[in-house]
């Protein structure tokens, strides 16, 4: 049987002497599906990393810029993220600002998710394993997850456990925030090989 070819992928090496990076495209029948670029460049102890492009079905396209930025010391590191993905009057936008030494660490983090006026926002800091998240949805305190070492607990914003409504409302915006991380390794995997050492 003979194959036709509807379309390709193809992994571009676009570095340069002080910058690693490389295009990945999808183009099929002559509709480019995806394209990004994956770069790293900085020295060892404040190094920074992007991944810039979009994806499309055809119709609606997402358009995605995740940045990361070390710094880097004897004493403690700093990670500081900035992550937004736009698909027409829907966005996403993340920062996290992470920090650490030999004895322990603590993160800020705001999530917001936007649709035309509406809003919902995850914000809350993290100190070693305890810490607090408040989730509110055009202004209002909808829940705060409270959480350390022994557990959690999730309460409205008059102090009372959630009813089951809204509990599985809660359970669907945590599973798209852990599909929003998951979402760099997948763009990442298939170029990862050009930033591996000898």
């Amino acid at each position: 049987d003979v194959l036709d070819e509807i379309g390709y992928a193809d992994v571009i090496d676009e570095s340069t002497d002080t910058q690693a990076a490389a295009r990945l495209t999808v183009v099929s029948e002559d509709v480019t599906y995806l394209d990004y670029v994956v770069s790293a460049e900085g020295p060892p102890t404040a190094p920074s990393f992007s991944i810039d492009g979009f994806i499309t079905d055809g119709d609606a396209t997402a358009e995605f810029l995740l940045i990361i930025s070390i710094q880097s010391t004897f004493a403690s590191t700093t990670i500081d993220i900035d992550y937004s993905i736009d698909v027409g009057d829907f966005s996403i936008d993340l920062d996290v600002l992470a920090e650490g030494d030999g004895e322990g660490g603590s993160a800020s983090v705001t999530l917001t998710f936007t649709h035309q006026d509406h809003s919902v926002v995850v914000a809350g800091t993290i100190e070693n394993d305890a810490g607090s998240l408040t989730v509110t949805a055009n202004g209002t305190t909808f829940a705060t997850i409270t959480f350390g070492p022994t557990g959690f607990t999730v309460v409205d914003n008059d102090g009372q456990p959630l009813d089951q409504d809204e509990i599985n409302a809660l359970r669907e915006l945590m599973d798209m925030v852990e599909e929003v991380f998951d979402v760099w390794d997948n763009l990442f995997r298939p170029v990862g090989f050009l930033f591996e050492g000898p």
